[in-house]
């Protein structure tokens, strides 16, 4: 089955940002205690993984793959939803182009839930639609 991403994901190597993005502002949230949050992720990583990852060589992050990754490796990203249908959709069906997920890149995730804890440190930013 071909692909219409590269190694990089579904998806391919990520757009740059719109210009008008860095006048704006973050909405960044503080969950409650104990907030669950779905997590489809890759069974190769944790539940908590900050991608992209980390080179252990230089100690850098690698380049960014997916759309919210920092272009400088300033920042990692974690990706979680507040219902599982929203963690399903944007690991496995964000890309509308691609019509069929092959059984072996389903398979290579597994689903997680979290919960926030007293500990969290990491800001919650809400990406999400209005449709």
């Amino acid at each position: 089955m071909s692909s219409t991403g590269g190694a990089s994901g579904p998806s391919g190597i990520a757009a740059p940002p719109p210009p008008w993005l860095a006048s704006r502002s973050l909405p960044i949230l503080v969950i409650p205690l104990g907030t669950p949050l779905f997590r489809v992720h890759q069974t190769g990583h944790g539940p908590i993984f900050f991608g992209p990852p980390i080179n252990p060589l230089t100690g850098t992050r690698q380049p960014p793959t997916n759309r919210f990754d920092s272009l400088t490796g300033a920042f990692g990203v974690l990706y979680a939803g507040a219902q599982f249908e929203g963690a399903f959709a944007e690991t496995l069906l964000r890309n509308p182009r691609r019509r069929l997920v092959s059984q072996r890149y389903v398979a290579q995730r597994a689903v997680s839930e979290l919960a926030a804890d007293s500990g969290a440190k990491q800001p919650v930013i809400p990406i999400h639609s209005s449709h």
